[in-house]
């Protein structure tokens, strides 16, 4: 099979992009998180009174000691049920200095070790009892195991222009995290991402809002990197500024409310469906 175009919208690890684009530099940024969810039932919401109340709207973020940070967040799942959504997120380095590196996590046993480890930690910290409890609550299978986060170099330079060493293809572009993976802490990944399809879209449909000849395709291919990754980076220096910010070790603790104006769970559902 053949086509005029190949979109590579395949995620961080894109193949896509390790065979077009290999110059692409993604690298760690050196801060690890576990992330959960838990089904938000009355007995929950009960146990979770303060949280409940933080999510009724809003998104909560807790600024913890030790650079430990908490996401948490209310979602609808596709069976209809509400969920409570959160995700631990710190320095990885520090976190191993001051309590050891991580449970290994390939079995049952293993992520149940994990759990309790998390809670020892936020414990630790002296944090409200119900981000404790929260975690604690989580079952095993709605776990996902510690991951590092990568993103795009920041000081990448013009990463719209391929190199010469590379061989020319005007028939492959990248799309999302593929293209420009960032970290979560601007709220700025996923609207990017549909930012890219609204460029890809227009210049494929060109400037007559119709569809352009294959032929045609490399007149705008180059038009749209440029823009797509223009605003990109401005969104990944953002986010990793921001990734900074919260993780780092002389900030202030406490608990903050993002207010989502009640379109928290719509926007997620959104997204995990698409």
């Amino acid at each position: 099979e053949s086509s005029s175009l190949l979109v590579g919208a395949d995620g961080v690890n894109s193949k896509v992009r390790a065979q077009y684009r290999p110059d692409l530099v993604f690298e760690q940024t050196g801060i690890a998180s576990v992330t959960g969810f838990l089904p938000f039932s009355l007995d929950t919401a009960d146990e979770l009174r303060t949280i409940k109340s933080f999510t009724e709207l809003n998104l909560g973020r807790a600024l913890l000691p030790n650079t430990n940070t908490m996401l948490f967040m209310r979602f609808i799942g596709d069976d209809g049920v509400k969920n409570l959504l959160w995700s631990l997120s710190f320095d990885a380095a520090v976190a191993k200095e001051k309590f050891g590196p991580l449970p290994p996590t390939s079995n049952t046993y293993g992520t149940q070790v994990l759990i309790q480890e998390m809670v020892r930690r936020l414990k630790d910290t002296n944090c409200c009892e119900e981000l404790c409890k929260m975690v604690s609550l989580t079952p095993i299978q709605n776990i996902q195991l510690p991951t590092e986060t990568r993103t795009i170099s920041e000081t990448t330079k013009s990463p719209h222009l391929r190199p010469a060493s590379l061989p020319p293809s005007q028939r492959v572009v990248l799309l999302g995290d593929a293209a420009h993976a960032m970290t979560t802490h601007a709220g700025r990944g996923a609207n990017t991402a549909f930012q890219d399809a609204m460029l890809l879209s227009r210049d494929i449909l060109g400037d007559k809002g119709c569809d352009i000849e294959a032929s045609s395709w490399a007149q705008y291919h180059s038009k749209y990197d440029k823009a797509m990754y223009d605003n990109a980076m401005r969104a990944v220096r953002m986010s990793i500024a921001n990734t900074r910010r919260i993780h780092a070790p002389e900030r202030n603790t406490g608990l903050a409310v993002m207010r989502l104006m009640g379109l928290g769970s719509k926007c997620w559902n959104y997204v995990t469906k698409g």
